[in-house]
């Protein structure tokens, strides 16, 4: 006869986890941590970016460096409304200046009195969505090319001013913003383009080290994000511009070692252009130079714009 055999019942006890399976799920966490970061860095980037940069001008006028001026206004592009400093001229001609990014017109006085000084007509205006100029968003020079013509319609009507006379000094985004107004308007004379930011990976030189690459590539990543929330479509490149110069003549400037990629994107653009100077002060940094070389920094554009508008002009007339 056979024993009684108890019924088999399932096990209740769960699986052990090995040290594989917590290795696995740390890796997880961890890659998804980054991932996130990530993402989350660069949302906050864009926003950041894109966002306005008004706010009242502090704390100096063209006043405080001994010169005349009128408060105006010029409707944008968009039908926005941009405000900035007119200093009249007695030369004949004029120089249409063009501040960097998240500053105001107030950046430029001091590059505006060695231009005044000598005669130039200076006009200083907050770009769109900067300073005391209106707008929504910063588009990174995007959309500011198309405030130009406004501010060359206000230079033009001036009694004062020759409109054959006429040139154009941008930093950083101004400098971006100075050379594709260039390329749309031969009404400019001659461009100065003090440290120009770029557009597109393809207006700098293949990066080399591993630095650059991932800079190029977050840029890269990031230009989506800005026209998504902007609204702009990403402008063509530079380089795509600058043929449209011609041989009217450029004046770029550039800032530390001749090996930074700050000034090697500067003279890429330098190599693309017809009839062009390029000066590298190795010494400065960003936005510095006329600070660090104030004698040579004021020769030098005096003597470019006299070439170019006065000289020139003149013989051109």
């Amino acid at each position: 006869m056979r024993e009684n055999q108890s019924p088999i019942t399932p096990s209740t006890e769960r699986p052990k986890r090995g040290c594989r399976y917590f290795s696995r799920l740390g890796l997880f966490a961890l890659v998804s941590f980054v991932v996130l970061g990530f993402i989350a860095y660069n949302v906050t980037w864009v926003l950041n970016m894109t966002a306005p940069k008004n706010r009242p001008l502090c704390c100096q006028t063209p006043a405080d460096f001994g010169h005349d001026y009128e408060e105006v206004s010029f409707i944008g592009g968009d039908g926005l409304t941009l405000r900035g400093w007119w200093i009249p001229s007695e030369n004949g001609a004029a120089v249409i200046m063009l501040h960097g990014f998240a500053a105001d017109r107030t950046q430029m006085l001091e590059r505006a009195d060695i231009l005044a000084r000598e005669g130039y007509g200076v006009f200083l205006y907050d770009q769109r969505a900067h300073g005391e100029s209106e707008g929504d968003y910063c588009t990174v020079g995007w959309a500011d090319i198309r405030d130009v013509p406004g501010a060359l319609d206000f230079v033009i009507q001036q009694s004062d001013v020759n409109g054959d006379k006429i040139g154009i000094l941008g930093f950083s985004q101004g400098g971006q913003v100075a050379l594709r107004a260039a390329a749309d308007h031969p009404e400019i004379g001659a461009v100065i383009a003090e440290e120009p930011a770029f557009v597109r990976i393809s207006d700098v030189p293949p990066p080399s080290s591993f630095g650059d690459k991932w800079i190029a590539f977050l840029y890269w990543l990031d230009l989506p994000g800005i026209s998504l929330k902007t609204g702009e479509p990403i402008p063509p490149g530079i380089l795509e511009d600058l043929p449209s110069i011609g041989d009217r003549p450029v004046f770029y400037l550039s800032s530390g070692p001749a090996e930074d990629s700050s000034h090697l994107f500067v003279a890429y653009f330098h190599q693309h252009t017809t009839n062009s100077i390029l000066w590298n002060v190795p010494e400065a940094h960003h936005g510095s130079i006329p600070r660090d070389r104030p004698e040579e920094y004021a020769e030098r554009i005096l003597s470019f714009l006299a070439e170019a508008l006065l000289i020139s002009g003149d013989e051109g007339r």
